[in-house]
């Protein structure tokens, strides 16, 4: 394990490395950024929004939770958000999910996670959402059943980028997009 020591060191060696790649990186970024592309996406730490799409710093901004949800009450996202489309001018919203993601396997497991099951909840009430009973009563659908279903698009983006924030604010953006596959080799040909 790394100590915080290293971690320093880690970070020193890095900016040395970009400084004798480019003498001029860090004066650059430090003017401003101009991201094109705004990655609502998951806190998982093997989930790096950079590196997993091939950018720099400053080529993409992230805002990231626990299970990568978006909703009509999470001033932080909604504020991230229409930073995003309204001062830095992205042109694309990207709500991007993961597979083996902790957040959604806990709600599909109904497992407790203490503090966090306050915000799984949201996931659980479009899980409880995507299936009906026959007289219309809100019954749970099966964990297998929501990645088979167009609502686990609605998992991903429920209450997403085109509902939040000021009024208008993502429709700003060209493209609000929340990223789904059935299988890990989906994207790009590439594993997930």
């Amino acid at each position: 394990m790394c100590t915080l020591d290293t971690l320093f060191a880690n970070n020193r060696a890095w900016a040395s490395q970009r400084v004798a790649e480019d003498a001029d990186f860090f004066t650059r970024l430090a003017r401003q950024q101009s991201p094109r592309y705004l990655w609502i996406g998951c806190s998982d730490s093997r989930v790096p929004a950079n590196e997993i799409l091939g950018l720099a710093p400053g080529e993409v901004f992230v805002h990231r939770n626990i299970a990568n949800v978006v909703v009509h009450s999470d001033l932080n996202c909604l504020s991230v958000l229409q930073y995003a489309v309204e001062t830095l001018k992205v042109e694309h919203i990207m709500v991007v999910g993961h597979y083996g993601c902790g957040g959604v396997q806990a709600v599909a497991e109904r497992r407790s996670t203490g503090l966090a099951d306050n915000w799984l909840r949201h996931i659980e009430d479009i899980a409880i959402s995507t299936k009906r009973g026959s007289r219309g009563t809100a019954t749970r659908a099966a964990p297998r059943d929501w990645s088979n279903s167009t609502s686990w698009s609605r998992l991903r983006t429920s209450a997403g980028p085109r509902s939040c924030g000021a009024p208008g604010t993502a429709a700003s953006a060209s493209r609000c997009t929340g990223w789904c596959t059935t299988s890990p080799t989906d994207c790009c040909g590439g594993s997930a």
